[in-house]
């Protein structure tokens, strides 16, 4: 998986206006931080331009969009909000495409007398 997202930063620094600049501005859901943390110090390791990442809610980060913030990119976790800025007209020609899926784990403590039920 850390392949691919590689993969993903480094085709957008060729393709990010900003690129031209010498940075990147990604916008990304908190639940990619670890992963897009380890990418980004491989990258810069490397000698890559700079990519900045700035991580919050996906509503939020796409308020900010709306409201005219400068990110090159925006990883998502909900495609809610993919579809309200395509609305707003703020996506590029491209169709946004699904990267990567998450999963949740739901766990308890050993000796709790927690019990779920999942519905």
């Amino acid at each position: 998986m850390i392949r691919n997202w590689t993969l993903i930063l480094l085709a957008l620094t060729v393709l990010a206006p900003s690129a031209w600049a010498g940075n990147v501005l990604v916008f990304a859901a908190s639940s990619t931080t670890n992963v897009l943390d380890d990418i980004n110090r491989r990258y810069a390791a490397a000698g890559k331009i700079p990519v900045l990442i700035s991580f919050g809610s996906s509503g939020m980060m796409a308020r900010q969009i709306e409201n005219g913030a400068p990110a090159d990119i925006f990883l998502t976790a909900d495609e809610t909000w993919l579809t309200y800025l395509g609305r707003l007209g703020l996506l590029g020609k491209r169709h946004p495409r699904e990267l990567a899926r998450n999963r949740l784990v739901l766990i308890v403590p050993k000796h709790s007398r927690l019990r779920l039920r999942i519905a």
